[in-house]
């Protein structure tokens, strides 16, 4: 037992140093530049979020349910880690390819997704410490716990993700086991991939309909004029550890505390041993042959040959070489692609959720000429912050990797190479516009005039975003990486992209909400603006473009 546990360990540090993979060619000064964006974007985020945390906390506490906040915030930070290990777990358990250097190692099963589980749950809780950790900070200080409450709030942020992450990786397991058969490997794990990320959000929108379809009116009016938080573990019935840790949380000076807590420690270490269990069983079988693909077999007519060798520009066959890229490699679409189709329905999930009466709501006040260009203002803002989570166009590069270098001998140019790239950018980015103007048009009733000029300012949103992801990768590609996986989920700039976007996005909705202008004077201006910035950056692009390939080494 202990050789295996030091195995485990070895291995899950090996897997972290592999993971951290970090971008060394990145100067010094682009550095601090990210700290600097991401110290500005944190601060108005977490004063955001604490003071809301604050104003939950007295709503609750004025009918005696203070209780409630912990609730929440615990089954807040589940439902994320619940949909988004889905995708996580599908590039780390299937999708990296250090999976092919370990199976001929001495690990079991057990041990190699163990170790890769540990990895993953290290980098949820980044993911939840911006919803828990407010949360168990503000309700100790405003409830005036003693230092039993906070000790337990350790254990509990410890231990919150891991059932979650548990049921996120049987999901994985489960699907990629039985989908990835044949020989079109490529094909077949988009498919796992997709499936698994579709059960991830039905099951979302179950758990949350069902728990808000089984709490009956009367008895919840009932429990809450009894205060003393009797409302306490009704909301999360189908998530017990949620229950039992905001009990422990509450109940912390009590005897009653102390069990609630160890009995939400031994679920949670229950969950990961059935993990275990049920991935030495499945998992190998749904992981061997990854790497195998299948080659078309075609006998070309004198009419195929023909077909094949039209003519096209240099800049379409490019710009369709970037997209068949990103359609036909399992992480690029993964995490590029179907992002684009996902981001707009994350704004669902809640809708969807919510009760029937939602649907029978007059959204008539869309409609008021004297809010549509503040609601035009927050659309682009949207666009934006959906364009700056897809790393299409800051990786544009870097997925080139060490083979960018043939990309000097093409017969093409570079600023043609670029516009390529950024065409693809802005033809995938499309995907989500479309999505959100169909929501509009068909569930928030908004109107033909509006539903155009957002498709206008959208794309202005796409093109803005796209040449600053370009600059970004122009300036210090992530070529050096072994897997795709690293090429956008661990390069850096995609989170400088992304900060940069939620500047201007913020600052657009800022503008739009404060001065309430006209939908032709939002329109006037985001176009003019941005369309200024565009026109800058298109220059800086074209001059850094010589330079930034002149640097890459043959």
């Amino acid at each position: 037992m202990r050789d295996k546990m030091k195995k485990l360990w070895i291995l899950t540090k090996v897997l972290m140093k592999n993971g951290m993979g970090q971008n060394n060619k990145m100067k010094k000064k682009w550095k601090v530049v990210v700290t600097i964006l991401f110290c500005l974007w944190l601060l108005p985020v977490a004063g955001g979020i604490v003071a809301m945390v604050a104003g939950l906390y007295d709503g609750f506490a004025s009918m005696g349910q203070e209780g409630l906040l912990l609730e929440l915030g615990i089954g807040a930070a589940s439902f994320l880690v619940l949909f988004f290990g889905v995708l996580y777990l599908l590039n780390l358990f299937y999708f990296n390819k250090d999976v092919e250097m370990l199976l001929p190692l001495p690990f079991t099963p057990s041990q190699i997704i163990g170790g890769k589980f540990i990895v993953a749950l290290l980098y949820e809780y980044l993911s939840i410490s911006f919803i828990l950790l407010p949360v168990l900070v503000v309700f100790g200080i405003k409830a005036r716990m003693n230092i039993l409450y906070y000790l337990y709030s350790f254990f509990v942020f410890i231990m919150t993700p891991v059932m979650p992450l548990v049921m996120a990786g049987i999901i994985v397991m489960i699907i990629m086991r039985f989908t990835n058969l044949g020989k079109n490997k490529d094909l077949l794990k988009i498919v796992g991939g997709v499936i698994g990320l579709v059960f991830a959000i039905g099951l979302n929108l179950g758990i949350q309909r069902f728990a808000g379809n089984n709490i009956d009116p009367s008895e919840i009016q009932q429990l809450m004029e009894q205060g003393n938080n009797s409302l306490l573990g009704k909301t999360m019935s189908l998530f017990p550890q949620v229950k039992m840790s905001s009990l422990g949380l509450v109940y912390s000076a009590s005897f009653k505390g102390l069990l609630w807590v160890l009995g939400f420690i031994g679920v949670a270490l229950l969950s990961y041993l059935i993990f275990l269990w049920l991935g030495g069983k499945i998992y190998f079988k749904g992981v061997v042959g990854l790497s195998e693909s299948r080659a078309k077999r075609k006998t070309f007519t004198s009419q195929g040959i023909r077909r094949q060798t039209i003519q096209h520009s240099a800049f379409s066959s490019y710009f369709w070489k970037e997209i068949r890229l990103l359609l036909r490699t399992p992480v690029y679409f993964i995490n590029c692609v179907l992002m684009n189709i996902l981001g707009p329905l994350f704004l669902l999930i809640p809708l969807l959720s919510a009760q029937d009466e939602f649907f029978s709501r007059d959204f008539g006040f869309l409609q008021d000429p004297n809010t549509m260009g503040m609601f035009l203002g927050i659309g682009f803002g949207i666009v934006l912050f959906l364009a700056g989570t897809t790393g299409i166009a800051s990786t544009a590069l870097s997925r080139e990797g060490e083979q960018i270098f043939v990309n000097k001998f093409l017969p093409i140019s570079y600023m043609t190479q670029l516009m390529a790239k950024v065409g693809s950018a802005i033809f995938i980015g499309c995907f989500s516009i479309l999505i959100i103007t169909a929501m509009g048009l068909l569930i928030f009733q908004f109107s033909l005039p509006f539903a155009i000029l957002f498709i206008i300012v959208g794309l202005v949103g796409l093109l803005f975003a796209a040449f600053v992801g370009i600059l970004i990768d122009l300036y210090h590609p992530k070529l050096d990486w072994d897997n795709e996986q690293k090429a956008v989920k661990q390069n850096l700039n995609v989170v400088l992209h992304m900060l940069i976007l939620l500047v201007f996005a913020g600052a657009t909705i800022f503008v739009s909400v404060i001065l309430k202008p006209q939908m032709l004077h939002t329109l006037l201006g985001i176009t003019l603006a941005y369309g200024f910035l565009i026109v800058v950056l298109w220059f800086w692009v074209k001059q850094a473009a010589a330079k930034a390939f002149d640097r890459i080494e043959v």
